[in-house]
């Protein structure tokens, strides 16, 4: 669901619970916007995403995504993070959603799809990027 567009730059919420989900919604998302980049901020929430269970298929769920900002609160396996290490640089890793936040809308240009991936509220991540985003184009 598209929530919000500023200065063309697109932000959606996105359902996502498991790498199967996540892989599918980005194939649509390079289908539906062949061009600009798209850009994850992903919330492990479910039970088994933060146990680790879906580890093996994490980094190749997001393989499309030209950028991925990762929220890991402490209730989230450490093996997460050598699960997702072959994203390279275009991962970036946070616990604290201001910072992510931060990170995210100093990074996003004109063109960009932002598509926040979890199953429940982020923090108040997506609306508050929407917010930052406003006061840095007025």
């Amino acid at each position: 669901e598209r929530t919000a567009t500023v200065g063309d730059i697109a932000i959606f919420d996105d359902f996502a619970h498991h790498p199967t989900a996540i892989e599918r919604t980005l194939r649509g998302f390079r289908r539906r916007f062949p061009d600009g980049r798209v850009l994850v901020a992903l919330e492990p929430r479910s039970n088994t995403m933060k146990s680790g269970v879906h580890n093996d298929r994490l980094a190749e769920s997001l393989d499309l995504a030209d950028g991925i900002w990762l929220y890991r609160d402490k209730n989230v396996a450490k093996s997460i993070d050598p699960a997702v290490k072959s994203l390279g640089d275009r991962l970036r890793g946070f616990s604290d959603y201001d910072a992510l936040v931060t990170d995210l809308s100093r990074t996003a240009k004109p063109g960009d799809h932002i598509l926040f991936m979890s199953n429940g509220s982020f923090g108040g991540a997506r609306q508050t990027l929407t917010a930052v985003l406003q006061r840095m184009r007025a």
